[in-house]
């Protein structure tokens, strides 16, 4: 007859929408005992749910207790199952052919990018420039020509740090600053209604 059960992890990390198994961690008491079946359950269906296999899938963030329970004897034991928010996997700037795309000087251009998966936590990107003299940040995804030359963008994901570059050049004549470099009141129409 079975004495007892324990699970060897007593906590366990499972992506929100992802599966894992935990049934490998059952260990019946005494190792021989004939009847080794066990049940399931979750206490909080609403974060994870558990199979009748002991496979547990990530519903939503938070904690829930899953107890297994063996058929003979009906000993228990408990885990803690933490459901994390989908993480980032990678990014990728859309804008460009072939990494590289050139710009008129003083224009602002929304470069077009991709955090996958769609349904991550964090989108969050941070726009960087290899040199803002000649390719600036006017704000998220948003670049504008400074002065003639090459400059790297780089987007970096807050979660994860995944990485993706676009070389950007500027090159022709001034667009939208004069030749003060004062920007004028249209143009600040422009790079509001190109970030809204």
């Amino acid at each position: 007859a079975v004495t007892g059960v324990t699970l060897t992890t007593k906590a366990v990390r499972v992506e929100q929408g992802t599966t894992l198994s935990v049934a490998e961690f059952v260990q019946i008491a005494p190792a021989d005992a004939s009847n080794k079946l066990v049940s399931w359950k979750s206490l909080n269906e609403a974060v994870a749910t558990v199979s009748a296999q002991g496979v547990v899938t990530g519903v939503s963030v938070g904690e829930a207790s899953v107890v297994v329970t063996t058929m003979d004897g009906n000993f228990t034991d408990t885990m803690t199952v933490t459901v994390t928010p989908i993480a980032v996997k990678s990014i990728r700037i859309i804008s460009g052919t072939d990494g590289k795309m050139t710009i008129n000087l003083g224009s602002n251009y929304a470069l077009t990018y991709e955090v996958l998966p769609v349904d991550a936590a964090n989108k969050n990107v941070i726009w960087t420039s290899s040199d803002s003299t000649i390719i600036g940040i006017q704000g998220p995804a948003l670049i504008i020509g400074n002065a003639p030359g090459t400059a790297i963008i780089t987007a970096t994901t807050e979660d994860g740090g995944f990485q993706a570059t676009l070389e950007v050049t500027a090159e022709g004549e001034t667009g939208l600053y004069d030749l003060t470099g004062n920007t004028t009141e249209t143009d600040l129409n422009t790079i509001k209604q190109l970030r809204d």
